[in-house]
């Protein structure tokens, strides 16, 4: 699903993905396995993870394009990841896992997104995720 993700419903830190020079990657460079660690900043329910991209264009202007929930609404929207089973978390928790996009090779602009990982509480897992995103 694409939607616009205001910053007010963020309960984490956010994690870099992976940062791509557009004018230089490659096609295999578009397929990558990243870990991931986020912090938990208010008690919720963890029901999807948020996926944005910034892109900077220099020239004789600079121009930022931002699709992040702290950004202002833009035609580019975010992707959701939802989970299954929503997991209940607390101030504090740490989600870590890792995220794999891989080219989907049926459709040439689509990708498959795998999502694996834990929430932990005082060392204590109190809920796991592993599911897989079609983006077509």
């Amino acid at each position: 699903r694409f939607h616009f993700w205001k910053d007010k419903a963020v309960v984490s830190t956010q994690s870099t993905g992976k940062h791509l020079d557009l004018s230089t990657v490659k096609t295999s460079g578009l397929e990558f396995l990243r870990p991931f660690q986020l912090q938990i900043s208010s008690s919720s329910k963890l029901t999807a993870f948020v996926i944005h991209f910034t892109c900077f264009f220099d020239g004789d202007v600079s121009i930022i394009l931002d699709t992040s929930p702290e950004s202002e609404t833009t035609h580019w929207l975010q992707t959701l990841l939802y989970l299954k089973s929503p997991i209940n978390v607390s101030e504090g928790d740490v989600v870590q896992g890792s995220v794999a996009f891989t080219k989907s090779s049926s459709v040439k602009r689509g990708y498959i997104i795998n999502i694996e990982g834990s929430v932990r509480r005082d060392c204590e897992e109190v809920g796991k995720f592993d599911q897989q995103f079609y983006l077509h």
